[in-house]
């Protein structure tokens, strides 16, 4: 009772009430300057902390008169369990500890929101293909010069090795499953697009066919809503392929046959967004709404995010794009660092080819029945 009664009596002393404001204060400005949001709580908090250490340093020293050695053997134990105590499990003491990483992450953060503002990201095309600003009475786009047209394109390889090849053959091979551009019937497309739209996809499909990658193709698919029923989202094509050692790859892809050849390059002027430039005219050219720009759909990520419990069931991995096919002998058209929504990776049939080939795939005949009924049994209608 002695003992407590002294260290009640220090708690109330000058002493005592000093050494709890100073280390509480102490503590309390430590925990305001862990972060700039919650900084009233932080520092609350942790002047709470400080006034709880200081109670136990005075606690410790109210033993003074009991110089026993078990008594001052217990107090450095507790002492050191303490101090212990409060940098592991005090938060405030931790992201103190954490802060360098918290403001690396945060000045990432504010520079990546930087680089994909719109006006950033417009900016950044402008001067990357130096195009140059509308003069009075021309057609321009934002303030730039936009013509009708890009300049003359160079053929493109793939497309003449296949745009003879009959994917009858690729079918009758089992190679094939389900018709190009079926999905688009139903869509809410005018004829114009729907006409673009079936050129793509079997531009595309003649090129994977005829390239003599060890994969199996679907075309056509049914999307997937949250709870992973069918929904009438179209899903271009699924390019399946087995590793040597068993693993299962499916590539989503979606056809994109926008205007241009080899002289267009597509550009983000925002996350959901595109700019058509002709690169040896430094212009913006106007597709048919009379625009320079292009709005890209969300249903490639949110596809992603709905499919994947299902594959993820079969055990497969998957890689979703969206690839850019030639338009005609023009060529194709120019991607660098393009995204869909969502960080979709878009690329010519060149890169896509090459992303499939770099894995050592095994014979299709490798691919397990089950992941082949899964795809085939998600045709849409008409894909027999």
């Amino acid at each position: 009772m002695a003992y407590i009664g002294h260290f009640f009596a220090m708690v109330f002393s000058a002493g005592g009430l000093l050494t709890c404001l100073i280390v509480g204060g102490v503590c309390a400005l430590l925990g305001s300057m862990v972060s700039k949001e919650n900084r009233a709580h932080n520092a609350c908090a942790a002047g709470a902390y400080g006034v709880g250490i200081a109670l136990l340093l005075i606690l410790f020293g109210a033993g003074g008169s009991y110089s026993a050695t078990p008594i001052v053997c217990l107090n450095v134990l507790v002492l050191i369990a303490a101090i212990t105590a409060i940098i592991r499990f005090f938060p405030f003491l931790r992201a103190l500890r954490l802060r360098p990483q918290i403001q690396a992450q945060r000045m990432a953060q504010e520079q990546y929101i930087h680089d994909h503002m719109p006006s950033v990201m417009f900016s950044r095309a402008v001067q990357r293909f130096q195009i140059v600003p509308a003069v009075q009475g021309e057609s321009e786009f934002r303030g730039y010069r936009m013509i009708s047209s890009d300049g003359k394109g160079l053929p493109d390889p793939l497309y003449e090795q296949a745009r003879h090849y009959q994917l009858s053959k690729a079918r009758n091979e089992h190679r094939l499953f389900g018709n190009p551009g079926v999905g688009l019937k139903s869509s809410d497309f005018g004829d114009m697009q729907i006409h673009s739209g079936l050129f793509g996809e079997r531009m595309l499909a003649k090129i994977i066919a005829s390239s003599g990658l060890n994969v199996v193709s679907f075309w056509s698919l049914y999307g997937k809503d949250a709870q992973g029923n069918r929904t009438d989202a179209d899903i271009d094509a699924v390019i399946i392929g087995v590793g040597r050692s068993g693993q299962p790859y499916a590539w989503f892809v979606d056809a994109k046959n926008y205007k241009g050849g080899s002289d267009t390059a597509y550009v983000n002027i925002a996350d959901d967004t595109l700019a058509r430039v002709s690169i040896s005219e430094h212009a913006f050219v106007s597709g048919s709404d009379g625009r320079a720009d292009v709005h890209m759909s969300t249903n490639m990520i949110t596809q992603c995010q709905h499919w994947r419990p299902l594959l993820e069931r079969y055990g497969i991995m998957s890689d979703w794009l969206v690839c850019m096919v030639p338009t005609g002998k023009s060529g194709t058209p120019h991607l660098q660092d393009v995204t869909w929504p969502g960080g979709v990776p878009a690329m010519p049939p060149e890169a896509l080819l090459e992303r499939i080939g770099a894995l050592d795939l095994a014979d299709p005949a490798n691919i397990p029945d089950g992941i082949i009924r899964l795809f085939t049994e998600n045709l849409k209608p008409d894909n027999a």
